[in-house]
């Protein structure tokens, strides 16, 4: 992930991926244990003894020697980046691989679902909206549990996150958590879905949040702001995570400082710019 001051450009996002497996995999010390020829790969997911890559095609790897064990089509090359983008966060999760694509020639958001097991397309959904801001590469970010698969349309307008029921890909919710998010990184922590989104494709307007949103509903339990004045930043947003401590982050950067919050929502000291779900301002600190 990129920091407002380093949009992305097209011209480097990578075609291909390299999977590089060391401790667990048979090596004696760090290095390469084994690698997916450039171009066959846009996304991947790890899920214990399997790798599954998504491009070309879909296909599932031993992780411990990169063996392809089984493939199947997909309605286009996924990993072509001169026809669309994968997003980020492609998952296994039970006996399931969902992940999302946006399609540039059609403007069409699809998140997919498909049986990890056989490779057969289970169910997917599709969401239009156009390509309007070159700044940036539309894409559909996708996390799941065991019940529902909830998806973030970057780059959209109007409604942008959404729930669909894991089973038969049923539309659960939908609603706007961001005017126009120009990143989206999904996370779970129990009952509700943490949603970090970004706006740095309008200079006027550049800011940052996470939103934590009812799993079950769509309401919005709380939302950490900040403006985005970051400088140089040169790790850039980082996803959010559950910290021992209790508090979620890193989240994002104000010049070189990572910013956390806690489950209520509450900037941890240091930091500045809680505000709740209505808009108040509920804390605010010195950096």
């Amino acid at each position: 992930m990129r920091s407002p001051a380093s949009p992305r450009r097209p011209g480097r996002l990578a075609a291909g991926l390299v999977l590089v497996l060391a401790t667990g995999c048979g090596a004696s010390d760090d290095g390469l244990a084994w690698s997916v020829r450039r171009g066959q790969v846009g996304e991947f997911a790890v899920a214990g003894t399997h790798v599954v890559t998504i491009g070309r095609e879909v296909a599932v790897h031993d992780v411990a020697d990169g063996r392809r064990l089984r493939r199947a089509a997909l309605p286009a090359d996924l990993g072509d980046i001169t026809i669309g983008q994968l997003g980020p966060g492609a998952m296994l999760t039970g006996d399931v691989l969902v992940f999302g694509w946006y399609d540039f020639r059609t403007d069409t958001g699809t998140v997919f679902c498909y049986d990890a097991a056989s490779l057969t397309r289970r169910w997917h959904w599709e969401i239009r909206w156009p390509w309007t801001e070159r700044s940036l590469r539309p894409t559909v970010a996708v996390v799941a549990d065991a019940r529902q698969v909830y998806a973030a349309a970057i780059g959209k307008n109007a409604d942008n996150l959404f729930a669909f029921r894991l089973a038969d890909g049923r539309l659960a919710w939908s609603r706007s958590v961001e005017t126009f998010p120009a990143e989206a990184a999904l996370a779970l922590d129990g009952d509700r879905l943490l949603v970090r989104s970004q706006l740095w494709a309008r200079p006027g307007d550049r800011h940052e949040q996470l939103d934590a949103i009812a799993i079950q509903d769509g309401r919005r339990l709380w939302r950490s702001a900040r403006r985005a004045g970051c400088g140089n930043c040169d790790e850039g947003p980082q996803p959010e995570r559950l910290q021992p401590d209790g508090t979620y982050g890193p989240i994002g950067p104000e010049g070189d400082d990572i910013w956390a919050v806690d489950r209520r929502g509450q900037i941890v000291p240091g930091c500045s710019g809680a505000v709740a779900a209505d808009g108040t301002v509920l804390e605010r600190l010195a950096p």
